[in-house]
């Protein structure tokens, strides 16, 4: 507690932040979860002073303590403009905010705050004018964007089988090695692997021609090597296995319409694999200090999902489009490893038709897949096969 206390009271000199004595809020006050988390840590027996739901009145943590929170994480972004921009009648060269505009940008109340608690929350900090911590530099997460869109050019444009990867871009990029090294290891230490257990089940849509029957698992499956077309994630020659959690995805992910001839195959999982979740949401809290050094990787990732998942039209120019995922695929396929140093099995995507929805690419191939069906309320537990067909449908 004394630690506590004399990081809060070197918090409240004058030149930082004015103390709030008295008063109160709940977590109920604020959008941004680890503001959240951390009020519901540190409940006083105190009711909420800025609440103004319906019901009971919340408990609430002292103001004073949410403050220095707010604080620290303003100064892991920003400094006095006076530290770093330049001046000429004014601050020139780079965006400066006063307080209640940095306040503004940054906390969102909910509806059961009422409005003083963010005038109580500019009131508290130092009259001073923001800027970023380094005005005139690029933030990580920018330099990741402009180095993803440089790669993303090269690949389609330049060159695609050798990559420099001890090559210096400059300050405002880097190479690819170094991107994609960067992107894979704070996929693992965000712990976005994740175990899909045996039993698992994916749907699998394959359009078919007039007349044309599809009846055993391979041909469902994914497909040979010979015949293995270009995709999302793998290019030509090489097969995976394209999956998703439901029918109405597996079909619009496939087909050129809905209503077009199709066979519907549900596969299970024989065996438990890992993957890499890019289906999760990065954001990461402006105020969690523990995670700061996720913050622009995470604002990087929310662009990156976006391009891995991107609708391409089907034309000619799909391997184009395609090629950056598919090196990236290949990336995480070969280097990115659990903790137990095994390498990954495939990774789950949000759908690029329905949003909503969960796509899964496994790195599997004929020999992953069981020869012949198998009961769909009974698991082949002897099975050594990864993919087990348990029911199959033709449509139309």
């Amino acid at each position: 507690m004394g630690s506590v206390k004399r990081y809060l009271d070197e918090m409240m000199d004058f030149d930082r932040i004015v103390s709030q004595p008295g008063k109160y809020v709940s977590a109920a006050c604020f959008e941004d979860k680890h503001l959240r988390q951390y009020i519901r840590q540190n409940l006083s027996q105190k009711r909420c002073s800025y609440y103004c739901g319906q019901g009971k009145i919340p408990k609430g943590a002292p103001l004073d303590k949410v403050l220095a929170v707010i604080f620290n994480g303003f100064c892991s972004r920003y400094d006095d403009a006076t530290n770093g921009v330049g001046w000429e009648d004014g601050f020139v060269g780079a965006t400066t905010w006063d307080s209640y505009d940095l306040v503004s940008e940054t906390i969102e109340l909910t509806e059961k705050a009422e409005a003083r608690l963010l005038d109580d929350i500019i009131g508290a900090l130092p009259e001073r004018t923001w800027s970023e911590t380094d005005p005139y530099g690029a933030r990580d997460h920018q330099i990741l964007r402009w180095s993803w869109d440089k790669f993303v050019n090269v690949v389609k444009h330049e060159r695609r089988f050798y990559f420099d990867q001890s090559a210096t871009e400059g300050e405002e990029s880097i190479s690819p090695g170094e991107l994609l090294a960067e992107v894979a290891s704070k996929c693992k230490q965000a712990r976005m692997l994740r175990k899909l257990p045996s039993g698992t089940t994916f749907y699998r849509c394959r359009a078919r021609k007039k007349g044309e029957h599809f009846n055993e698992p391979g041909e469902l499956g994914p497909p040979p090597k010979e015949y293995a077309s270009q995709s999302r994630m793998s290019p030509a020659g090489i097969p995976m296995f394209y999956g998703a959690i439901d029918e109405a995805t597996a079909r619009a992910e496939t087909l050129a319409a809905d209503d077009a001839r199709h066979s519907m195959a549900l596969f299970r999982l024989g065996r438990a694999v890992h993957v890499l979740d890019l289906t999760k949401s990065t954001t990461i809290s402006l105020f969690d200090a523990k995670r700061q050094s996720f913050y622009d990787w995470a604002i990087f990732m929310q662009k990156f999902r976006h391009d891995i998942r991107r609708r391409v039209k089907k034309d000619d120019r799909i391997h184009i489009e395609y090629v950056p995922t598919q090196i990236v695929t290949e990336y995480f396929r070969s280097f990115l490893k659990t903790q137990r140093g095994k390498p990954i099995d495939g990774i789950l995507y949000r759908s690029a038709t329905h949003t909503a929805k969960v796509c899964v690419a496994l790195f599997a191939d004929t020999n992953d897949v069981a020869p012949t069906p198998t009961n769909e309320g009974k698991q082949e537990t002897a099975s050594n096969h990864l993919l087990q067909l348990i029911s199959l449908t033709e449509h139309k």
